[in-house]
């Protein structure tokens, strides 16, 4: 088997000599992606450590952390719903009864609350100002994500 790269010639598999550069450029290309992969890691830990926001606009606020004080007032009618004893499939019901879309509706998506959402709204360390960061979003730990302060912008509810 021959294979012909775009920059830098071919390589054919059927030889030592073809498979031994094809493996030195893999390794290359591994520990190219390794480095920039803990690069990437150590600015956003960074970022996280001064209380940036992150991410793209949640329900509640806008792009780069600006509150929307009519989602705001939601979240807070929320939390209150789910400590005086409402169940989350309760909330969603009245979400969804009260036409109150969520963030991600017009995207695809039923536009329709599910109680896995308004769980994740309320459990977000984010609508108490809080800045949360877990290094590996692939595997987040089971007591939730690292709060490692107050983030800068406004918190909806406090966070005690």
């Amino acid at each position: 088997m021959r294979i012909e790269a775009v920059r830098g010639g071919g390589f054919d598999l059927n030889t030592a000599e073809g498979r031994l550069m094809a493996w030195q450029l893999v390794a290359i290309a591994a520990y190219e992606s390794g480095h920039k992969s803990d690069r990437v890691k150590r600015a956003n830990k960074r970022l996280a450590e001064q209380g940036a926001w992150h991410g793209p606009a949640r329900f509640g606020y806008g792009p780069g952390g600006v509150l929307i004080p009519e989602q705001a007032a939601v979240i807070r009618q929320m939390a209150d719903r789910f400590l005086a004893g409402e169940s989350l499939r309760s909330i969603t019901a009245w979400l969804n009864r009260s036409g109150i879309p969520p963030l991600r509706a017009g995207t695809g998506t039923s536009g329709l609350w599910h109680p896995y959402t308004v769980r994740s709204v309320l459990s977000s360390a984010r609508i108490s100002g809080q800045r949360a960061y877990a290094p590996d979003t692939r595997v987040v730990p089971a007591g939730g994500r690292e709060i490692l302060g107050p983030g800068d912008w406004e918190p909806i509810i406090p966070p005690e």
